[in-house]
């Protein structure tokens, strides 16, 4: 068994090391076009979901036949050799059983504040790092985690089933308290016997639906995979729109079509194996979170409005997103304004393809019927902005972010057994998982993005120096820096 896991941390580094390096940014080629699917045809458990993959990676993008060979075989020895189902002993080290190898790829997990002896877990998290995003208001001046949907969800032995709802107060300092926790109809207080193991309940359900709802489903498939599919079908190379958006969709196409295999393709690939959840459960997980979906989600000043932490700074990490939807708005119509001075028939139809392949469209968002006679220009450097934000900054948040936390596997596990432990393989498989999903290859802060004019070359000079000094205020407060968004660490598109 000890053989296993150093197999699987010695592929886990090797395709870290291959592939975590940085790459100059590519120019938009007619040769890199996309074929459509819907996702079910890949995935014949999600049905006639209304997710949209390619059944070709763009040409620019295609890996060597040496790597497809050997991501092929990865699979196949993960299908044979899985971890999480081979290690069932319980899991009750204190901190992060961090390898040596991996100390060379990524630094050491940080341990959150709100993670330490004495916090308030449940409020802290709530109020700021990448959590914080699902706090809503109770519209009686509290706020609440809502995972109830969980509940329902039967996991396989020995884990228990997870979810609830945890409610908060605000104190006088507009810190958080937790107040209660409900689950399965029962209230807890923090004078309960249960309370501890319901606590861990929520803390497991966050990371599961983070995971695969938050960070696969809504910023890998519908976000950042939706965009890309609509911009290769509708723009060409040398149009304005597809120039801006090249730096935000670069390799999508190519993470989407080679890695969710080892994600969601049978019941020993990694979602299933360190959630603790059947392939079949988390099929019906998705289609209900694609049957939900609102595309407002991705818009950071309606997220937070929405949440009740708009322009709050009781809430950092969101203030922090909403400061860079601001820098980002105020880029892309600059942008728009100077490259794009009518809707021209291609822009129209990437709106229109975009409206009919996001679940549920956009015409509510953007407030009109008829993309033929009501579309703006304002309309398309929303649109715009919200999928180069997508594929940069919420995945940065729920990707990279998250891993801070995700790795305390002591106090947010992500399978948990009637102990409130999880088990070595459930650890094994969640924090490979993470190791390479951390991989950088094309920077937010970077020089080399193609721009064949001057005009674009300045627009973009004056949007990273905006990102430059919004990080340089954050340097000012490094304690708080730990709990925002800093640009410099951002990925510029979700390629990985």
């Amino acid at each position: 068994m000890a053989f296993r896991d150093l197999f699987w941390r010695q592929i886990t580094a090797a395709v870290v090391r291959q592939t975590n390096v940085i790459q100059p940014h590519r120019a938009p080629s007619e040769d890199d076009y996309v074929r459509p699917m819907p996702m079910g045809r890949r995935y014949p458990g999600l049905g006639d979901i209304p997710v949209y993959m390619s059944e070709n990676t763009p040409k620019s993008e295609e890996a060597d036949e040496f790597t497809l060979i050997a991501l092929h075989e990865v699979l196949h020895w993960k299908e044979t050799y899985p971890l999480a189902t081979a290690f069932n002993e319980p899991y009750t080290e204190e901190g992060v059983p961090y390898p040596h190898e991996y100390e060379k790829l990524a630094p050491t997990p940080k341990r959150p504040e709100d993670f330490l002896p004495g916090a308030d877990r449940l409020a802290g998290i709530a109020r700021r790092g990448p959590f914080s995003m699902y706090t809503k208001p109770d519209g009686q001046g509290g706020y609440f985690l809502d995972f109830s949907s969980l509940e329902a969800l039967e996991p396989r032995a020995p884990f228990i089933r997870v979810g609830g709802i945890a409610r908060f107060k605000r104190k006088e300092d507009r810190t958080l308290e937790t107040v209660s926790i409900e689950f399965q109809g029962k209230t807890l207080t923090r004078e309960s016997a249960e309370w501890s193991l319901a606590e861990k309940r929520i803390l497991a359900a966050i990371n599961s639906y983070s995971t695969f709802v938050d960070h696969l489903t809504h910023v890998h498939l519908l976000g950042a995979g939706t965009w890309t599919v609509c911009t290769h079908l509708a723009l060409p190379a040398h149009h304005p729109l597809r120039i801006l958006m090249q730096p935000f969709i670069i390799e999508t196409m190519r993470v989407n079509n080679d890695n969710i295999d080892g994600l969601i393709k049978s019941d020993h690939s990694n979602v299933p194996n360190y959630t603790g959840y059947s392939l079949a459960a988390l099929n019906e997980v998705m289609r209900a979170a694609v049957a939900k979906f609102d595309v407002r989600w991705f818009d950071a000043e309606l997220r937070a409005a929405g949440a009740g932490q708009l322009d709050d700074p009781a809430f950092p990490t969101m203030e922090s997103a909403v400061t860079l939807w601001r820098i980002y708005r105020k880029f892309v119509d600059g942008w728009v304004k100077q490259h794009l001075p009518t809707v021209d028939l291609e822009t129209r139809i990437w709106c229109q393809e975009l409206h009919a392949r996001v679940p549920n469209g956009v015409s509510q968002l953007l407030g009109i019927k008829d993309f033929e006679t009501e579309l703006t220009l304002e309309h398309v450097a929303h649109l715009a902005t919200m999928g180069i934000f997508t594929a940069s900054v919420w995945h940065h948040v729920v990707a990279n972010m998250g891993r801070e936390y995700e790795m305390q596997f002591d106090v947010m596990p992500p399978a948990l057994d009637k102990d409130g432990h999880t088990t070595l393989g459930i650890v094994y498989e969640k924090r490979n998982s993470i190791t390479i999903a951390g991989l950088l290859r094309y920077k937010l802060i970077d020089d080399t993005v193609y721009l064949p004019q001057d005009s674009m070359k300045q627009l973009w000079q004056s949007f990273q120096s905006e990102l430059k000094a919004y990080e340089a205020g954050l340097d000012q407060d490094p304690a708080g820096k730990f709990y925002r968004v800093v640009p410099s660490q951002v990925p510029s598109s979700v390629h990985a």
